[in-house]
């Protein structure tokens, strides 16, 4: 379960969720040599194209995502606008510090890349006249690239052996690989998809007013952000029934595990939500 688990979903969806931000920093090279509006439309497309990947791997955290927390690193959201525009301003940051965590990833792009009030031409207006913008722009794309390539490599050189066949990985005690996705999985439905995409911007989790709090949806600024969702929740369950990233292919998964432990209960909690 866990050889397929790792060769047939977790290396290929971060393989492709690599490809995506490669594929967003080679767009922005275009945009910023020839900025004109079809070149900007072109770079949000990518840029919504590599947060559509991000969904299918976010789940995934454990190992070395969990070691340098990626999604506080790619996707911290809603974003800090103030603190975005002052490092804009200013031209002086540095994204490794976690005061920056919420100013840069998919949501600093969203902010940057749908700014309220402006058109298309007025993006590309914007970014050609502030040299600062776009180096800001371009460190951004240029540090979630980073982040990406980093978690492919530990993955593909050292970490999916141990995930595969460390001492504890055929039991589900405290730090085996059963319990890490596990785990990771039930962080990220509860804490990132039940609360934050979904519970805070209702009002759900908001004490006793229950007052919607919209502004903190994901890309708010796109104002579009029910389909990252249902992306994630579609990419949790392709990965939780063991089937293979690039197939439809149904194989050894943790659906199989709970099966073959009996815990009726929890796959009836678990798939139930």
């Amino acid at each position: 379960m866990l050889s397929n688990i790792c060769d047939n979903y977790i290396v290929p969806a971060y393989t492709n969720f690599n490809e995506k931000n490669i594929a967003l920093s080679n767009s922005l090279s275009l945009f910023s040599s020839n900025p004109t509006v079809d070149a900007f439309e072109a770079l949000k497309q990518t840029w919504k194209d590599a947060l559509l990947s991000w969904q299918q791997v976010c789940f995934l955290d454990f190992g070395p995502a969990a070691f340098v927390i990626l999604n506080n690193q790619v996707n911290l959201h809603p974003v800090d606008t103030d603190v975005v525009n002052n490092n804009i301003s200013l031209g002086v940051y540095n994204l490794e510090q976690a005061s920056n965590n919420d100013a840069k990833g998919y949501q600093a792009l969203d902010y940057l890349l749908h700014q309220p009030g402006m058109s298309d031409q007025d993006h590309v207006t914007y970014f050609m006249s502030n040299g600062n913008a776009m180096t800001y722009l371009t460190d951004v794309v240029e540090n979630i690239n980073y982040w990406s390539n980093y978690i492919l490599t530990e993955w593909t050189t050292s970490y999916q052996d141990s995930f595969k066949s460390n001492s504890s990985s055929e039991s589900n005690a405290q730090g085996s690989s059963i319990s890490n996705l596990v785990n990771g999985l039930c962080y990220h439905y509860e804490s990132i998809i039940r609360k934050g995409k979904i519970g805070l911007p209702l009002g759900s989790f908001n004490g006793f007013s229950q007052q919607e709090m919209p502004d903190l949806v994901e890309c708010y600024y796109r104002q579009e952000s029910l389909p990252f969702a249902i992306e994630s929740v579609s990419a949790m369950k392709k990965f939780i029934n063991g089937e293979s990233f690039n197939t439809p292919e149904n194989r050894l998964g943790l659906d199989d595990y709970i099966n073959f432990v009996g815990d009726a209960k929890f796959k009836r909690s678990f798939f139930n939500h």
